[in-house]
C-alpha cells in the first residue's frame, strides 16, 4: 500500500500530494499502515501537564527554525575582523605619514648654520622618539581599535561583533608573546614591547580569516540548534551552541503577538514574531531634570532630558525569530489565546449562573416554586415555676416544617446564642440572635424583680412630692403591661 498523508488534527486521509488539510488548514504527516497489532500504551497527559507532546495524537501543531537568509546579517557581522584589519592598515599608514611630515617640518625649521649643534642631538633621541611613536602607532592599530569594537559589541550585543574580534586578538597575542619570548627579548625592556605589537600587527591579518571561519559555523550551528514548537499547551523555544536552553511560554501568559518583517523578509517570506505578556510595547518613557552647582568662586546651572522606548527582545531564543511562513504561525498563535479567552469568559458565565441559583436562590425545581428551607425560628420563654412544654420549630412561612421535634431551651439572656439537640437525631442546632433592626427593634423581657423594684422607686418619689399621683400611676400602669 502506497504512503498516506494524515491530518494530525482532523484524522482525514488527504492526497500524499497535498502539504496541508483542506479542511483545519493544519500540516500532515507522512505515515504507513500499521502492521503492529498491539495495543498503545496509555499516556496520562495530566501527570505533566507541562510536557511537549509527540505528534501522535496531534499536539504539535507546528514546528520550525529560523531560515537562513534570516541570518544573512549575522553572517556579515562575523566578518568583521577582516574589514576591522583593513581599517588598520589604512589608519597605521595615515599615523606615520603624519608622523614622517612632523619630523620633516620640525627638521627643516632648524637654521642651517645651527645643524652642526643639533645633529649630534637629533641623532642622540632620535631611535628613543621613533620607538616610542612606533609603540603609540601600533597601540592605536590594531589593537585600540579591536579593543573598541569588541566593547562596542559587547555592549549592544552583538555576539558575532565581539567574539570575531576577541577571537582574532587573542590569537594574535597569544602567538606573538610566544615569538617574541622565544626570541629572546627581555620582557621588560622596550624592544620587547615593540617586537610584540609588531608581531601582532602583523598576525591580526590571517587570524582575522580563522576567527571569521570559526564565528561563522559556529552561527549556522546555532541556527540549526533552534526549534519552535506551537503546541495546544503552549509555544516552545529550545536551542542553543554551547549550553541549551528550553524555555515553554503557556497560551494563557500571551497579550499580543507582535509580526515584524522587512524588505527582505517580503521577498523570501520569512518574519519575526515576537510574544508579549505586557501591554507596553511602544510605550515611550522620558526624564527631565533642572540641577544646579556650584561653588565659592563659580557657579552652574543644567537641564538634562532623556526618552526611551521599551520594545521587546528580538534575541533568537526569546521569540520566534526569521521564521518561514510567519503569518501561518501568527494565525495558529491567535487563534490558540482568542480560545483560551472564550473559555475563560465561558468559565466566568457559568459560575455567575451557579452563584445566582445556589446563592441568591434563583433555582427552582420546575414548577416556579422555590425549595423548601428548613430553616428555624427560635422562640424565648419567661422564667417562671410553671411547666415545660416542648414547642415545636415554626418555618418562616408560618407553617409547621416536615422535620422531627425538637426541644426549645430557656433562654434568661438574649444577648447569648444558645445550642439545642434535637430529641431524635441528637444534632445539635445554634439558634441564632434576633434581628435588630431600626423599623421594628426588638424589645425585651425585663425581670420581675427590676418591674418591682422600679414601682417602688417611683412610690418614693411620689411620697416625696417630686411626682404627682397621676404621674405615678401611668408610669405603673405602664410598666405592669411590660410584664
Amino acid at each position: 500500500m502506497d504512503d498516506v498523508k494524515v491530518c494530525p488534527r482532523c484524522d482525514q486521509c488527504i492526497d500524499p500530494e497535498q502539504d496541508a488539510c483542506p479542511s483545519c488548514g493544519s500540516a500532515f504527516m507522512e505515515s504507513k499502515p500499521d502492521t503492529n497489532t498491539a495495543p498503545n500504551p496509555v499516556r496520562d497527559k495530566l501527570s505533566d501537564p507541562g510536557q511537549k507532546q509527540d505528534n501522535d495524537d496531534g499536539s504539535i501543531l507546528l514546528s520550525t527554525r529560523p531560515e537562513r537568509v534570516s541570518f544573512m546579517y549575522k553572517y556579515l557581522m562575523a566578518l568583521s575582523p577582516i574589514f576591522l584589519v583593513i581599517v588598520c592598515i589604512f589608519t597605521r599608514r595615515i599615523l606615520e605619514s603624519i608622523y614622517q611630515i612632523g619630523i620633516s617640518s620640525l627638521t627643516s625649521t632648524v637654521p642651517s648654520y645651527m645643524s652642526p649643534y643639533t645633529t649630534g642631538a637629533l641623532n642622540q633621541y632620535s631611535l628613543p622618539i621613533t620607538d616610542a611613536t612606533n609603540i603609540t602607532i601600533l597601540m592605536i592599530a590594531p589593537v585600540g581599535i579591536f579593543i573598541i569594537f569588541a566593547v562596542i559589541g559587547w555592549t549592544m550585543r552583538f555576539t558575532e561583533l565581539w567574539t570575531g574580534t576577541v577571537l582574532t586578538l587573542g590569537l594574535s597575542g597569544v602567538t606573538g608573546t610566544v615569538i617574541a619570548t622565544w626570541a629572546g627579548v627581555p620582557p621588560i625592556s622596550g624592544n620587547y614591547i615593540l617586537l610584540l605589537l609588531q608581531w601582532i600587527a602583523f598576525l591580526v591579518q590571517p587570524f582575522c580569516f580563522v576567527a571569521a571561519g570559526i564565528v561563522i559555523l559556529a552561527t549556522e550551528k546555532f541556527r540549526r540548534s533552534i526549534r519552535y514548537t506551537i503546541t495546544k499547551e503552549g509555544l516552545w523555544i529550545r536551542g542553543g551552541f554551547l549550553w541549551i536552553q528550553e524555555h515553554m511560554i503557556p497560551h494563557h501568559q500571551i497579550g499580543r503577538i507582535v509580526f515584524e518583517q522587512d524588505f527582505f523578509g517580503t521577498k523570501f517570506n520569512y518574519g519575526t514574531l515576537i510574544p508579549l505578556s505586557m501591554t507596553r510595547w511602544g510605550a515611550e518613557t522620558s526624564f527631565r531634570g533642572i540641577g544646579a552647582t556650584g561653588q565659592k568662586d563659580n557657579f552652574g546651572v543644567g537641564i538634562g532630558f532623556a526618552k526611551g522606548r521599551e520594545e521587546g527582545s528580538r534575541y533568537p531564543l526569546d521569540c520566534l525569530y526569521g521564521i518561514p511562513d510567519p503569518k501561518k504561525a501568527q494565525n495558529i498563535l491567535t487563534g490558540l489565546i482568542c480560545r483560551h479567552d472564550i473559555r475563560e469568559e465561558e468559565q466566568v458565565s457559568y459560575l455567575k449562573k451557579i452563584y445566582e441559583t445556589n446563592v441568591a436562590g434563583t433555582r427552582t425545581d420546575g414548577s416556579g416554586i422555590g425549595p423548601k428551607v428548613s430553616t428555624v425560628v427560635t422562640g424565648y420563654s419567661i422564667q417562671d415555676n410553671t411547666s415545660r412544654k416542648p414547642v415545636d420549630g415554626i418555618a418562616m412561612d408560618g407553617k409547621i416544617p416536615e422535620s422531627q421535634e425538637s426541644t426549645i431551651i430557656k433562654i434568661d439572656d438574649i444577648d447569648i446564642p444558645k445550642t439545642t439537640t434535637s430529641s431524635v437525631s441528637g444534632t445539635i442546632r445554634e439558634i441564632p440572635l434576633p434581628l435588630k433592626t431600626k423599623s421594628s427593634p426588638l424589645q425585651g423581657i425585663p425581670p420581675v424583680e427590676s418591674v418591682l423594684d422600679q414601682i417602688k422607686k417611683l412610690a418614693e418619689l411620689r411620697d416625696s412630692g417630686i411626682i404627682t399621683e397621676q404621674e405615678f400611676t401611668t408610669k405603673k400602669t405602664e410598666l405592669l403591661k411590660r410584664l
